[in-house]
């Protein structure tokens, strides 16, 4: 526990009168090194929060309003009160370098993963009239998970596969 002295008092009697430490179980405490426990009388770091399970550990925000928060299980979610993952956003970001998935990236505007990427809807690729490219390292399938050729197309039922020339149906 910390000692000093405030009109005679000790900082420890303070923060008891203040009810902010009950018998055995301290909502706050600072010990002989100047390091804060929130919920712990063990305090590891200069503040160690240990929230009952349940509980957030840590929000930036109100009870209507959560811009961050740290829950009991370590997920971070930004933008929103109930992460689902270990990182999770809520709204749209922004970044000014690179995004790797599974592997470190450094390039500013490069997405990278190490395994599959999955596009939900569509995937637009767009640039200059001179920089617009799109690699692909492998094999593309189109209408199929396991091409068999550098590109395979497999049309549903009743639909060309392949059509050059023209947007339309004639």
């Amino acid at each position: 526990s910390t000692k000093g002295s405030a009109k005679g008092k000790s900082i420890d009697n303070i923060i008891k009168a203040l009810g902010l430490i009950k018998e055995m179980a301290p909502h706050l405490l600072v010990d002989g090194r100047g390091r804060v426990g929130i919920g712990t009388t063990t305090p590891f770091a200069l503040l160690s929060v240990n929230a009952p399970a349940g509980q957030a550990s840590f929000i930036i925000g109100s009870s209507t309003a959560t811009y961050l928060m740290l829950d009991s299980l370590g997920q971070l979610g930004i933008g929103t009160s109930s992460p689902s993952a270990l990182f999770s956003v809520a709204g749209s970001g922004y970044l000014t370098g690179g995004l790797g998935v599974g592997i470190a990236t450094t390039t500013n505007g490069v997405l990278q993963t190490s395994g599959n990427a999955f596009i939900g809807s569509n995937l637009f690729v767009s640039g200059s009239a001179t920089s617009t490219n799109l690699y692909i390292n492998n094999k593309l399938g189109i209408g199929t998970t396991t091409p068999f050729a550098l590109l395979s197309v497999n049309a549903p039922a009743g639909q060309a596969s392949f059509i050059i020339g023209s947007s339309t149906a004639t």
